[in-house]
């Protein structure tokens, strides 16, 4: 089989490239180890597939340090507004919740899937499903990729395999053996966006309570790093984005565990404002107990637990003395846990590592090192925190290899 294109992957950031190249009339085909298209891409946002972030591209790249640079010309090239404008034209609204998180109208990931994959089939994309890559290997014409019984002559060859993180949907890591044959320096692989291990057993009694708004806070070598937004206790310790977009953070230090955080139910308030919301409430309540006053700022079951720690399971409100008020304070604003390990990095949303960024140009998201090899997505050392940053930097990047790959 002869293609002007071929791209290992067919993913969000594979779609996106075969959509770009195809439109600038290059002929493609992808080809995908999984049976169908976009198999992680559908499970994202819990299936609601949180797709972007609306914001201004400099917002965006902020978010993103320390990678920024590297992401700056593909975001600029194939922005937030970009991708927004592609679905509403493919027929997928789009509507903006929260800080930003754009989910399409009808909460379902497989409007996104599909709406792209058929638009990579209408413009002429071919796609082989159910094939591993044996080899790639350059030639003379370009490059030679060998699967099973099927061989491919290409003039450019896109790596769009995703990083190592979830597995399962075919993201295992193969990509990475791709590059390699290349020359290409593969920075180690390891999690980011994980949940975290906790030291304290506790969070297992309250497993699966979540708060709305926290801010998760830690000293590391002398400097304050935190992030905010929703989190969720968990059989070993604790979850959601604001864990998350925490994890990336530390997992960049060279030896962070275990490591002493304090979480803050309240982040928009202070104590002082927080002591005198409770003392308001215990007199409107002076004969309920006082997880009755945390009862509208969290679940019943962390309210419990933190009066339990405060001393104050069983007290009722006109019974809270002062000293009882200052750990509940402390507990509701400060509480402590101490992280042992991150989760596995088969579990994080994302994968830190993979190919050199350096490597690559990234005003083409074409090799430095083999003329016509390109790359997009999350094989690239480059990633975003939580809120659709990271499915971002794969349609941008994917855009990107695409027109340039079709000028080859």
């Amino acid at each position: 089989m002869n293609t002007d294109i071929c791209i290992i992957g067919a993913g969000p950031a594979g779609m996106a490239v075969a959509i770009a190249a195809s439109a600038a009339g290059a002929s493609v085909v992808a080809v995908d180890s999984n049976s169908a298209p976009g198999k992680k891409l559908l499970i994202t946002g819990s299936g609601r597939c949180n797709v972007t972030h609306n914001c201004s591209v400099a917002e965006f790249l902020r978010a993103c340090e320390p990678f920024d640079r590297f992401l700056r010309h593909c975001i600029y090239e194939f922005s937030p507004a970009d991708l927004i404008a592609l679905l509403v034209g493919l027929g997928v609204e789009t509507k903006t919740e929260g800080s930003g998180l754009v989910f399409p109208v009808s909460d379902r990931a497989s409007d996104i899937n599909n709406s792209l994959f058929d638009n990579a089939k209408s413009l002429g994309a071919k796609f082989i499903f159910g094939s591993k890559i044996d080899s790639a290997k350059k030639t003379d014409s370009g490059f030679l990729i060998e699967s099973g019984d099927k061989k491919i002559d290409c003039q450019s060859l896109i790596i769009a395999t995703g990083g190592s993180s979830w597995p399962q949907t075919g993201s295992d890591g193969s990509g990475y053996r791709i590059a390699e044959a290349f020359d290409h320096k593969i920075i180690s692989p390891t999690a980011c966006l994980v949940r975290l291990m906790t030291v304290e057993k506790w969070p297992a009694d309250i497993a699966g309570a979540a708060a709305a708004n926290v801010r998760v806070s830690a000293k590391i070598s002398g400097k304050k790093i935190s992030s905010t937004g929703p989190m969720i206790f968990t059989h070993d310790g604790i979850g959601g984005p604001a864990v998350l977009d925490f994890s990336r953070e530390i997992l960049n230090s060279d030896q962070c565990f275990p490591l002493d955080i304090t979480i803050d139910f309240q982040p928009n308030t202070n104590d002082n404002d927080f002591q005198r919301l409770i003392l308001e409430a215990a007199l409107r309540y002076p004969k309920k107990e006082v997880s009755f006053l945390l009862a509208d700022m969290m679940p019943i079951s962390l309210a419990r637990k933190i009066c339990q720690m405060a001393g104050c399971e069983k007290v009722v409100s006109s019974q809270l003395t002062k000293q009882l008020r200052k750990n509940l304070i402390e507990n509701v604003r400060h509480l402590p846990l101490k992280i042992k390990s991150a989760r596995p990095l088969s579990e994080a949303t994302i994968t830190r590592g993979g190919v050199d960024n350096a490597e690559i140009n990234p005003l083409t998201m074409g090799s430095n090192l083999c003329q016509n090899l390109f790359f997009a997505g999350e094989i690239i050392n480059a990633d975003g925190p939580c809120g659709g940053y990271n499915l971002q930097f794969a349609f941008s990047s994917g855009t990107l290899a695409g027109k340039n790959a079709a000028k080859v």
